[in-house]
């Protein structure tokens, strides 16, 4: 298996996309700041030992406005699941610091090399 890690972000305001893909086109997880999103208006099962289990079901149908969340894959929803990123990055102004967070969240290890220009949107 091919994983791949994407930062994208906007032009005018701070808006970006940091995200795992399995395979060059399965999002596994995607943190989105300063962006909308609507949840689907059904339910998903979702085991007792996944870490939103507790706030699953009140997020049926949520819609995000221009606030950070992140997407979990969902066996038959793929990437449109998502949740509140309170407590999990709590520096989404500082797109370098949420990098960090989001490689320590994705627990990936080793040497990471990244473009200096993440650190001048901070």
């Amino acid at each position: 298996n091919t994983f791949t890690l994407d930062v994208n972000r906007g032009r005018i305001e701070l808006k970006y996309t940091i995200q795992t893909r399995a395979n060059t086109s399965i999002i596994l997880v995607r943190l989105d700041v300063n962006s909308s999103h609507s949840n689907p208006n059904e339910k998903c099962s979702v085991d007792e030992d996944d870490p939103f289990y507790g706030i699953h079901n009140s997020c049926i149908g949520r819609k995000y406005r221009n606030e950070p969340h992140i997407h979990i894959y969902r066996e038959g929803f793929g990437d449109r699941w998502a949740y509140p990123v309170e407590g999990l990055f709590d520096q989404t102004e500082n797109i370098r610091a949420t990098f960090i967070e989001f490689l320590k969240y994705c627990n990936i290890k080793g040497d990471i090399t990244y473009q200096e220009v993440l650190n001048d949107y901070s």
